[in-house]
């Protein structure tokens, strides 16, 4: 009989895809959390291979959020008008991101630059 360790590693190497919630995302996979590093821990012991998507709203994305060498940026950042990818360096909005306020604009236009 397995160990409860061997049972969640082999638990883990099964994941494909994790979606990872937050209070806020940067274009550049950076999230907000809720300060006590969950997420960032159990995301740390999933294979490279696994996909990591932030869902947000348009308005929760930030041009940076803080971060440090604990925080583990999730691979992807959808929006109701958005897809952000850091990893393989896209980015893509819809036509709805046509009308956007001046801050916004600054947004995107930083991540277009960063892409």
């Amino acid at each position: 009989m397995k160990s409860a360790a061997e049972r969640i590693v082999n638990i883990l190497e099964q994941i494909a895809v994790v979606l990872v919630p937050g209070l806020a995302f940067d274009c550049f996979g950076n999230r907000l959390g809720r300060g006590k590093g969950y997420y960032d821990r159990f995301l740390r012991r999933l294979s490279d291979d696994v996909l990591t998507i932030g869902l947000t709203f348009d308005e929760m994305l930030r041009e940076n959020i803080p971060h440090d060498e604990n925080d583990c940026p999730v691979k992807m950042v959808i929006t109701e008008s958005a897809v952000f990818s850091p990893v393989v360096k896209k980015f893509c909005v819809n036509e709805r991101m046509k009308s956007l306020s001046p801050w916004d604009e600054n947004l995107w236009n930083n991540a277009n630059k960063a892409f």
